[in-house]
């Protein structure tokens, strides 16, 4: 790697991201960074209740929201991801400018996979990404380790079952 190059990612760089910041600055900010670390599939929410609506009608790979909006804030909205079934394991990337651990805890408690302290660089956001992205791979590999079996059952007792059908 030269200087000034980006480093190589280990996410898969058409993971589609979501931007939501009330401030349009920041969503610049943002998808140029994004845009350098390779990550071109970029859409932006104004607020957490469009966020919502927009993740409702897309899958998106990775959101990357601010804490203090307008409407219903950062934590509200990471609440809300975390109770829908089809939302709840999204990678979240929660930024702010706060330097108060409450507001971090808070965040946390949330479900808040990674917090990022506002003004951030590039080198920053990139390993957040790697970390909450190569996170939730591990999580999802886990969670198949867990159905694989269960699946495996499942498919044991309809063989048994429809066996019995036959002498019949």
């Amino acid at each position: 790697m030269t200087i000034g190059q980006a480093p190589r990612p280990s996410y898969d760089r058409a993971t589609p991201v979501l931007i939501v910041d009330d401030e349009y600055m920041m969503v610049e900010v943002i998808t140029a960074m994004l845009n350098k670390l390779g990550l071109r599939d970029v859409d932006f929410a104004c607020d957490g209740l469009s966020a919502l609506a927009q993740l409702r009608e897309r899958a998106y790979g990775l959101v990357i929201s601010d804490l203090k909006m307008a409407g219903i804030d950062g934590l509200e909205f990471v609440r809300r991801m975390r109770t829908d079934a089809a939302l709840r394991h999204t990678p979240f990337i929660m930024t702010t400018a706060s330097r108060d651990l409450g507001v971090a805890r808070q965040a946390k408690a949330a479900g808040v996979d990674h917090y990022l302290l506002k003004p951030f660089r590039s080198d920053a956001l990139h390993a957040k990404l790697e970390a909450v992205i190569g996170e939730h791979a591990l999580m999802l590999s886990r969670m198949r380790q867990i159905e694989a079996p269960e699946a495996a059952r499942t498919r044991d007792v309809r063989t048994i079952a429809s066996s019995f059908r036959r002498e019949d």
